[in-house]
């Protein structure tokens, strides 16, 4: 009986690790905020992955989780190295002549015939005045989906394209 209440404990402790990539998008700014509605959800660990350039949206200071720099641009070989079996999210972050650019939409097309699943952007008002696509950020977008894929296991959620 007490070996069935430690297997049940433990299955209530289980951790959900993220890992969150951060490249020289404006959607950086959007950091605090994405970190802080992760840790909403019970069982999540997070950890963040960032650029230099990417450092300059944000305070890090205001990031409650473990900052790796990524000085190297080291978080493409973390997605080489990526287990398959394991979801990665992406969340697509340019202005919009990056964004109609026939290779957006071919990297794009790459990522999910991986099998990595795409939060997809809103449109809305950009930082540079165009209107257009973006990283929309709210309780009911990346972190839904976040929630929804969490399954045991470790994923990757980049805020940028690759």
């Amino acid at each position: 009986m007490e070996h069935g209440a430690q297997k049940s404990s433990s299955v209530l402790q289980k951790k959900y690790r993220v890992l969150v990539g951060v490249t020289g998008s404006v959607a950086a700014l959007k950091l605090p905020l994405l970190i802080a509605e992760l840790l909403k959800i019970t069982g999540v660990e997070v950890k963040v992955v960032t650029t230099e350039r990417a450092k300059h949206f944000y305070n890090a200071q205001e990031i409650p989780v473990t900052l790796y720099s990524d000085e190297d641009e080291w978080q493409t070989c973390v997605i080489r190295a990526w287990d398959l079996s394991k979801p990665l999210l992406f969340c697509p972050a340019m202005n919009t002549a990056m964004w109609e650019h026939p290779i957006t939409a071919q990297q794009v097309e790459q990522l999910k015939g991986f099998g990595y699943t795409e939060i997809p952007c809103v449109v809305k008002k950009l930082v540079c005045g165009d209107e257009g696509q973006s990283f929309c950020m709210s309780s009911d977008s990346s972190c839904t989906s976040a929630a929804l894929i969490l399954k045991g296991c470790t994923f990757f959620c980049r805020v940028a394209l690759l």
